[in-house]
């Protein structure tokens, strides 16, 4: 199950990726610590196979933006 690696919910908070690169751990460091996030290990394993099916069907039909898959919802109206 992934929940029993990636045990930390979400994303990885802003501040603690800036924190990372300050004390200039390894890309291989960074990642790891990156993926004991649920968030981040969706977006990694995400967006790495579409961006190979992209290229190998040359098709554009798997999203790798963000908007594609978290549309923005309508705002509601104020009355």
């Amino acid at each position: 199950r992934c929940i029993e690696c990636h045990k930390k919910l979400g994303e990885m908070p802003g501040k603690k990726k800036k924190a990372m690169r300050a004390k200039k751990l390894s890309r291989k460091e960074q990642k790891s610590k990156k993926l004991e996030y649920q968030g981040e290990a969706f977006h990694y394993n995400c967006k790495d196979c579409h961006k190979k099916y992209k290229k190998k069907t040359k098709k554009k039909n798997a999203p790798i933006t963000c908007a594609k898959c978290h549309p923005k919802g309508k705002k509601k109206k104020k009355k």
